[in-house]
């Protein structure tokens, strides 16, 4: 026969609730503290003859796609950083340029709009300019 220790049963239910509450409020109070820096481009793609039946949709998307790149590369390079801007900071350094290249070309496709019949795709990119910053923040002295 085992005798029943209720002060264990207690102690671990105290320690499960807690944990609970914890794990709750961290998850829904924002504990992170970062707020992104959004910066949100449109660009259109319009249909053009192909060789290809059936392409034309994809490629007036990509084509969309590439001009918001552009867009986002030239919003990102007008931001100021230490000596000049974040442009100044490409031409002179090959993996800095790498860096920023790669986060614009990662950049997220928030929603994307196909209209046939007017012949054009329309897609909205966004960056996170903090992303940048903090690219550039460590090559400041």
């Amino acid at each position: 026969m085992t005798t029943r220790k209720p002060w264990i049963l207690a102690g671990l239910a105290a320690i499960v609730s807690t944990m609970m509450l914890v794990l709750t409020g961290c998850a829904t109070t924002g504990s992170h503290g970062y707020t992104p820096d959004y910066c949100t481009v449109t660009a259109v793609g319009y249909y053009k003859p192909v060789a290809v039946p059936g392409t034309q949709r994809r490629l007036a998307q990509d084509e969309a796609e590439a001009d918001a790149r552009r867009q986002l590369l030239e919003k990102a390079g007008a931001l100021p950083a230490c000596k000049g801007t974040v442009n100044d900071m490409i031409a002179r350094d090959q993996n800095f340029r790498a860096e920023v290249l790669n986060k614009v070309r990662t950049a997220e496709v928030v929603d994307w709009k196909v209209e046939p019949a007017c012949g054009k795709v329309t897609v909205w990119m966004r960056l996170d300019m903090n992303v940048i910053r903090a690219i550039v923040a460590p090559r400041c002295p």
